[in-house]
């Protein structure tokens, strides 16, 4: 995966990502530590152009948003896609300094 990969040609379009952003999502080594929605956080990672995930021992921060869910697989999908989010956001912020 590179910045000019035909996947990313959206992404590198939206001002907040451009390729500056896109190039540090494909250079990004973020971590993911053991929780029920990490295989939901890598596939987000993946999809944004992340190469490699590490693993990580610690476990993420709780989930601000969990008693919005009901059944425990949904809030499961929403914690790793909130926990990956997070990460692609701190990653573009880094990018944008």
């Amino acid at each position: 995966m590179t910045p000019d990969d035909p996947r990313f040609c959206r992404q590198v379009r939206l001002v907040d990502v451009g390729e500056p952003g896109q190039a540090r999502l494909c250079a990004a080594e973020p971590a993911v530590g053991p929780s029920p929605g990490a295989a939901v956080q890598r596939s987000y990672l993946s999809r944004a152009g992340v190469r490699r995930v590490t693993v990580s021992e610690t476990p993420p921060p709780a989930f601000a948003h969990a008693l919005h869910f009901r059944h425990e697989s949904c809030r499961d999908v929403a914690h790793g896609a909130w926990l990956a989010l997070g990460q692609i956001r701190e990653i573009l912020r880094a990018a944008s300094r």
